[in-house]
């Protein structure tokens, strides 16, 4: 059972009832959720913050956020998540579960993020399309122009697919 309690300041509260004694409350980072667990197993968290990882508005996480410093990115926390995965003997469940002032761009972020872990081309597709956008689709050009060299940086994110992201696109292809 899990139930969710306002904190007064705009975040939220939640209690995850796994049995019915206490424990202490795990914060899963400044001024965002509480999670209580109640004699559960062992939880890993792996917070991906929202600045670092989406464009203002945005439901794609982009491996790399201009302007948000060398914080976590998308693509480090997948990474982490995944060295987890492989170092341990019994393996684990992973839950994504997104920030957004509205509960159908959380929903997309979690479920992209998943699919960026998971490795689901299909489901990152179908994330894509539903909160995908130009300037999503310019800052993943920009990174692989960076990353890996690649002649397929936009020139900007300014969400306008002109003469140079129609280039990029080229480029990438």
């Amino acid at each position: 059972m899990t139930q969710a309690a306002d904190e007064g300041d705009g975040r939220r509260r939640y209690d995850v009832f796994l049995h019915e004694t206490g424990g202490a409350p795990l914060v899963l980072g400044a001024n965002t959720t509480t999670v209580r667990l109640f004699q559960g197993r062992p939880v890993r968290v792996a917070e991906l913050p929202a600045a670092a990882a989406f464009l203002e508005g945005g439901a794609l996480p982009l491996p790399q956020v201009p302007g948000a410093g060398g914080g976590a990115s998308a693509l480090a926390v997948a990474g982490a998540v995944l060295r987890a995965a492989a170092g341990s003997e019994d393996g684990f469940d992973v839950v994504a579960a997104g920030h957004a002032p509205d509960a159908a761009r959380a929903t997309t972020r979690a479920r992209a993020l998943l699919a960026l872990v998971l490795g689901d081309a299909a489901a990152w597709v179908e994330a894509a399309l539903a909160g995908g956008d130009e300037r999503a689709a310019q800052g993943w050009l920009a990174w692989c122009a960076t990353a890996h060299g690649w002649p397929c940086d936009p020139g900007g994110l300014d969400g306008v697919v002109g003469p140079k992201t129609r280039a990029a696109l080229r480029a990438f292809r």
